[in-house]
């Protein structure tokens, strides 16, 4: 029995370290999301600016065309605006394909921060799960400490966090055994 109880603390000591090693992750994640979110919208400011550019030349070149003296000057100068107008559609242009690039970025990460996310809380609930059958095996030899009152809290913090509140307010006294049930129908299966 002794190294049953040895074996699961092990069990439960690997689980807590792989959800440190997580829940580092998913703060790195988040700092790369918030980047890419910050470079995006540079880009996005950056588009805007040229685009008033382009509605000026286009004025002034209204206003040369009104202009009696349409030679070699006026033609030079269309030249020139035309040239620099084309480079000014590839910038921008680039600059779109990198700001999708940076929002396809963006998705893929929080895709990743949800993917580690749902991870950490299964294995939040196999420790409370693993915890609950240590508990259970060796309650005959000795006095058994209550360690699952912040299991239940937690469980119920992230019903409330994943908008499941109403139907965990629904349960009327609710024991730890409904509250699992509960955040396994709605959290994990949800995932």
């Amino acid at each position: 029995m002794q190294r049953l109880a040895m074996e699961r603390l092990a069990h439960i000591e690997r689980a807590e370290r792989k959800i440190e090693n997580l829940e580092r992750e998913k703060d790195n994640l988040e700092d790369e999301l918030q980047r890419v979110r910050d470079s995006e919208k540079d880009v996005l400011d950056r588009v805007s600016t040229p685009e008033k550019k382009v509605e000026q030349r286009e004025k002034d070149i209204d206003s040369l065309l009104k202009m009696e003296h349409t030679g070699e000057i006026a033609h030079r100068f269309l030249i020139n605006f035309w040239k620099q107008n084309v480079k000014h559609v590839l910038r921008q242009i680039a600059g779109l394909t990198l700001s999708l690039s940076l929002s396809l970025q963006l998705q893929s990460a929080q895709a990743k921060i949800d993917s580690l996310h749902q991870e950490l809380t299964k294995f939040r609930l196999n420790e409370t799960i693993l915890d609950s059958e240590l508990k259970t095996a060796s309650r005959g030899k000795r006095l058994r400490v209550d360690d699952d009152i912040g299991v239940e809290s937690k469980l119920k913090q992230e019903l409330t966090k994943h908008n499941y509140g109403d139907q965990l307010l629904e349960l009327k006294n609710p024991n730890k055994k409904a509250i699992i049930a509960l955040y396994e129908k709605c959290v994990l299966q949800k995932s």
